[in-house]
């Protein structure tokens, strides 16, 4: 519809940014934008509608036009990532304020490695959501806690948020595969588990899902690999958890919860 103005949603726009500050690494508020305008026309994504007239609520970069809820999301995405330390207010020693940054060394890992992407917490969980709109809220609490004290260089207890988790994944997947037992049984393995110990969640886990697949009651390209994966995987985040709260296990380390 000509003359509706397009509004982008934030993990894209945030994609935009963070290219444009692989291009622009120094300089201020205003050019980044230019920046942004112009990467969004390349792309073919416009942040107004295409032939948009000049009015109030549009802002004209210089030829690159950004409209006004679209430069308001820009603007809360950079200050976000000053408070991420993705970049900094201040160009060089002769320009220490806003609208001037640099991006940091940390900033150029961040934007270069795509693993460093989960960082976009909201976007990261936005996408957890959608291929699992019923997932467990408190899974994605402990998630989205995990994803800020990484942030905020709080290795340790990230490791012990993930842990968590994991844990709860492993007790809820383990719960739902009780489902299909009889009453008695739910009853008495719902016993066994009252201990919540990861090790026993993990061996219930395993034992449950081998009897499924003996009893052929789980497709092979559905269990495919299932077993090998769940419990190395689960057994990695648990361990990192472990190095976190017990004093004489190893060191967590930002490289570690990553892989988690």
């Amino acid at each position: 519809m000509a003359g509706v103005i397009k509004i982008m949603d934030k993990y894209n726009l945030r994609k935009l940014v963070l290219k444009a500050l692989g291009e622009v690494n120094v300089g201020s508020y205003d050019h980044l934008c230019i920046q942004i305008g112009t990467i969004a026309k390349k792309m073919g994504s416009y942040l107004v509608e295409e032939g948009q007239s000049p009015s109030g609520n549009i802002y004209y970069h210089r030829g690159d036009e950004i409209s006004y809820a679209n430069e308001l999301l820009i603007n809360e995405i950079f200050w976000d990532l000053i408070s991420e330390r993705v970049i900094t207010v201040g160009s060089n020693l002769s320009n220490l304020n806003y609208p001037n940054y640099r991006i940091t060394d940390f900033g150029r890992d961040y934007i270069s490695e795509p693993i460093f992407s989960i960082l976009d917490n909201d976007g990261y969980l936005g996408q957890i959501k959608a291929i699992s709109p019923n997932i467990d809220n408190v899974i994605l609490q402990y998630a989205s806690e995990g994803f800020n004290c990484f942030k905020q260089k709080l290795v340790f207890a990230s490791a012990v948020m993930f842990g968590a988790a994991s844990e709860r994944l492993s007790f809820l997947l383990l719960e739902s595969l009780l489902l299909s037992e009889t009453q008695e049984r739910r009853i008495s393995e719902g016993k066994k588990l009252s201990e919540r110990g990861n090790l026993r969640i993990l061996e219930h886990l395993n034992s449950r899902i081998s009897f499924l697949i003996s009893e052929e009651k789980i497709p092979f390209n559905v269990h495919e690999g299932t077993l090998n994966y769940l419990s190395s995987l689960m057994e990695m985040i648990r361990l990192q958890r472990n190095s976190a709260v017990h004093t004489r296990e190893n060191m967590v380390t930002p490289s570690k919860v990553l892989l988690t």
